[in-house]
């Protein structure tokens, strides 16, 4: 594991990159957040961000409930939810299920937003420290758990008010910056202006070129390139080959690319056919549709072919045969994209736990 993560300053790595970075490892234990005034946990299974009855604000979700107009202040006690109770038998979740107001289902949903609410309050503390514990979660009472980590991240940093550690932090990180296109977060998973602010990116720029480019004002603009930076999307530019003239390479080292790919692809399609069986060539057929849209029309459609394998052979054609280095890494951002767009369909599909799941089976 790296040694920076176990224990750090909000000032040096912000919450949401430390989340981020421990999702990439896997990493199953506990966050201990120090605040100027408070401590916090937060709980990851195997990357993924959990919830555990003990880091459960129950004060805290009753108001959220309040405020969502689930639990009046006026019938607090008509309810049947006690001011103050420990006893398992008539905990708050036990009792708040109990009544027709709030169904099982809607109160799990109420408490993962409230959960995803709090992450924001977390993330616009301006200083502070972590300890991050490894710890088996077999013993937790856990409430929630597979939140796909770099999608909550997105979801409370668009929630920000308050920017000044994320100013701050952006102002640390000089030089040139670039888009990254990670496979586990695809254009679809961004909303439009972020999608226009990481188009900035396709060519490097500073990050003050960035702010004069965009039509974004620059707060905004700081938003979303946190926001990106933080969930693995954009950041600072890699270093450049010293090489004056870029190398061509034939198909043959395609075969590398293209077979790991294809290993991918079948993966996906097995696991999704296994779980809808004959319409999975056309929920994988739409998830194309999306990449055919964000790529434009200066490249061939990807279809899908009978075997759940996207055929690109119309693209690699449309390149000649022979590929540049900056052919590669164009054709490497396509193929993530496409990963991206069917897990996140399978994700629309079946749900955040299938998501996880093929996740896994991917990185096996």
């Amino acid at each position: 594991m790296d040694e920076s993560l176990v224990q750090g300053s909000f000032l040096d790595t912000p919450l949401p990159l430390v989340l981020y970075r421990l999702w990439q490892q896997k990493r199953t234990g506990c966050v201990v957040l120090r605040g100027r005034k408070e401590a916090r946990k937060l709980f990851l299974h195997k990357g993924l961000l959990a919830l555990a009855k003990e880091a459960l604000d129950e004060k805290g979700f009753l108001k959220y409930l309040t405020r969502q107009g689930l639990r009046p202040a006026a019938g607090r006690r008509r309810s049947g939810v006690p001011s103050g109770s420990k006893d398992k038998d008539s905990s708050i979740l036990r009792l708040l299920s109990a009544t027709d107001r709030l169904p099982a289902a809607r109160l799990w949903r109420e408490m993962e937003s409230f959960f995803l609410e709090s992450l924001t309050e977390l993330f616009e503390w301006p200083e502070g420290g972590y300890d991050f514990v490894p710890i088996s979660t077999i013993d937790l009472d856990l409430l929630l758990s597979g939140i796909f980590t770099p999608e909550a991240i997105l979801q409370a940093i668009r929630r920000m008010t308050r920017l000044e550690a994320a100013v701050r932090w952006l102002g640390r990180e000089a030089g040139a910056w670039q888009a990254i296109f990670p496979p586990h977060l695809s254009p679809a998973a961004l909303e439009p202006h972020e999608r226009y602010v990481l188009g900035l990116l396709a060519q490097e720029k500073s990050r003050e070129e960035v702010y004069e480019a965009s039509h974004l004002a620059k707060s905004q603009t700081q938003k979303v390139l946190y926001a990106l930076a933080c969930t693995g999307a954009a950041g600072p530019a890699l270093p450049r080959s010293r090489s004056k003239t870029p190398t061509d390479f034939s198909f043959a080292e395609y075969d590398k690319i293209l077979a790991a790919f294809k290993e991918k692809t079948a993966v996906i399609f097995r696991y999704i056919s296994k779980e809808i069986g004959p319409v999975a060539a056309s929920v994988m057929s739409k998830s194309l549709e999306e990449v055919n849209a964000w790529l434009g029309p200066n490249y061939p459609k990807i279809t899908l072919n009978p075997d759940g394998c996207p055929e690109l052979k119309p693209l690699l054609r449309a390149h000649g045969g022979l590929f540049r280095e900056d052919d590669e890494r164009n054709l490497n951002r396509i193929l993530d994209e496409v990963l991206a767009a069917q897990v996140l369909m399978v994700k629309r599909t079946l749900g955040n736990e299938h998501e996880a799941a093929l996740i896994r089976a991917l990185e096996r």
